[in-house]
């Protein structure tokens, strides 16, 4: 299987809201290639998106540079403001 394949599926499922079908997708990518950040990065956004932050936050982490830590604003991920 192509873990690029999964990945932009899941990023196709999440764009029309069908957030366990690009869960799975995501989750596929990173099975097979658990060093794609892309596909663990997409995998926590759309945990995120599903209210599964935890879970989010820990797929995050395995995407290196993702997750930032800043004691004024809270958690980020990318550019955005979690908490």
């Amino acid at each position: 299987d192509n873990a690029e394949f999964h990945m932009n599926l899941g990023v196709a499922l999440r764009d029309i809201g069908a957030l366990e079908e690009a869960l799975a997708s995501f989750r596929w990518a990173v099975d097979l290639k658990p060093e794609y950040e892309d596909a663990a990065r997409g995998l926590g956004e759309v945990l995120m998106d599903a209210g599964k932050h935890r879970e989010g936050l820990d797929a995050l982490a395995n995407a290196s540079g993702v997750i930032r830590f800043d004691v004024g604003v809270g958690v980020t991920v990318g550019h955005g403001e979690l908490f």
